[in-house]
């Protein structure tokens, strides 16, 4: 009896530091996938080079996720109907489970997790909205991560018009 107690507290600590590690720990939702807005202009991601392309018209939208996590599945359809009022912003959905190295580029952990990008700088560099509203040019420090409604986005999606204009 003891062996098995000694065996059973490390998978139980192996099992929570691999769901921990993995980024969304939220319920999982059946395999139906939720139904998108009807009109959304958000595209998937096809590769890296997508970001720029879209940069050339206006500021990018990025969205990281999937479909097997619970809160991703309800900030998706916020930025889909984001994706039709703002007809000067792109809207682009990362999915965590194909684009791997976009995650790891863009050290994507929890999700969902999303960005802001004003514009490409002559330097190469990106100039970012943060959550708080704020222009920076440091990635790490313009993640927007977890569930945001509405209202909480659109402060920044303004505030990324705003700066592209100036």
């Amino acid at each position: 009896m003891r062996l098995r107690a000694k065996m059973i507290i490390p998978m139980i600590i192996l099992i929570l530091t691999i769901s921990f590690s993995s980024g969304c720990i939220c319920q999982q939702l059946s395999p139906e996938s939720t139904a998108p807005v009807e009109g959304s202009l958000m595209k998937e991601l096809s590769s890296a080079e997508d970001i720029d392309a879209a940069l050339e018209t206006g500021p990018v939208f990025l969205e990281f996720g999937n479909d097997g996590c619970y809160w991703c599945r309800l900030q998706k359809p916020i930025a889909e109907q984001l994706s039709i009022e703002y007809d000067g912003i792109s809207f682009l959905y990362i999915d965590t489970s194909v684009h791997r190295a976009l995650v790891a580029e863009y050290n994507v952990n929890p999700i969902p997790h999303m960005n802001l990008i004003v514009k490409k700088n002559p330097d190469g560099s990106y100039l970012y909205v943060d959550e708080a509203g704020n222009l920076t040019e440091n990635r790490d420090s313009s993640k927007i991560l977890g569930l945001h409604q509405k209202d909480q986005l659109v402060k920044l999606l303004d505030t990324a018009l705003s700066a592209r204009a100036a």
